[in-house]
């Protein structure tokens, strides 16, 4: 749970999900295993319609989230749009899938998109308006059976 990672060395983390359900399960979590919720501000929104101003947050995080999302590039838009512009900020992380075959994930998952393929990845970040994007593909843990892990990093 990123917002569990991230908690402890940030004076705030803005936990962000369409779902009330997916929220509650996050504080929980978090409540679980030790963590305080004093630094974390839960808000139902879509990823793509942000409650949070322009340029207000130095770092950014979307964790197995944007092949669920309808239109990812509008996503990563609302992330630059928050991302503080100055030197210093501006910072997103994401970590998803990459590109693969498995289309039973569609119905019994949820997912919108089956990954992003490398030029995929490109695409998206270029369209969103990201000018430096880093990406590395992640090892597989030694009991993953999912599709293989990648993680971006993009600055504006």
């Amino acid at each position: 749970n990123a917002t569990e990672l991230l908690s402890p060395w940030v004076r705030e983390v803005i936990a962000v999900d369409r779902s009330p359900e997916m929220l509650e399960a996050a504080r929980s979590r978090l409540l679980e295993h030790g963590g305080s919720v004093d630094r974390v501000r839960f808000v139902e929104a879509e990823l793509t319609a942000l409650p949070i101003p322009d340029a207000s947050v130095d770092a950014a995080a979307c964790v197995l989230v944007l092949h669920h999302v309808d239109d990812p590039v509008a996503a990563l838009r609302e992330a630059r749009r928050v991302l503080r512009k100055d030197s210093g900020g501006g910072m997103l992380l994401v970590v998803d899938m990459c590109g693969h075959d498995r289309i039973e994930y569609r119905h019994a998952m949820g997912h919108v998109h089956l990954g992003f393929s490398d030029s995929q990845r490109e695409d998206l970040f270029r369209e969103a308006g990201f000018s430096s994007v880093r990406t590395h593909k992640l090892r597989p843990g030694v009991e993953a059976s999912g599709p293989s892990l990648f993680a971006a990093v993009a600055h504006l």
